[in-house]
């Protein structure tokens, strides 16, 4: 499994690269709140990977992308208005709080070393989740 991912950060793997893909071929809200509903229970690393993403689109949603914004994700967050349901926030943010305390994700980057660095970058997701929406 670790040798489809490059790295913390929420694009670093070829899991949530998919999800991504697919969705941005078919940007719909509803596969955001499925792939960050699935982590419950679940026991896969993809699973995880793919919800860090889907919580991505949902703060460059709010006019709080990533630094490093992939270039398909620009005209989704330039497209939407901030205001998005309170149910798809809130649940984005307890699902990173849920990853980031307990998963089989948080675990691997503590067997590599690489904790802190991951915890630092779900840290700042979180951030951009709970600040001011903005347009950008």
């Amino acid at each position: 499994m670790t040798g489809d991912m490059w790295g913390e950060a929420s694009f670093d793997n070829q899991a949530a690269s998919d999800w991504f893909e697919e969705f941005v071929a078919n940007p719909q809200p509803k596969r955001i709140n499925d792939a960050l509903r699935a982590v419950d229970g679940s026991e896969d690393l993809r699973v995880c990977q793919c919800a860090l993403v889907a919580a991505e689109v949902v703060a460059a949603w709010r006019g709080q992308p990533p630094a490093d914004l992939p270039s398909t994700l620009v005209p989704f967050s330039f497209g939407h208005s901030p205001a998005l349901p309170a149910e798809m926030l809130a649940l984005a943010m307890r699902t990173v709080r849920g990853i980031q305390g307990a998963s089989l994700l948080r675990d691997h980057w503590r067997e590599q070393k690489r904790l802190p660095s991951f915890n630092n970058h779900l840290d700042g997701l979180l951030a951009r989740l709970g600040a001011r929406a903005s347009l950008i």
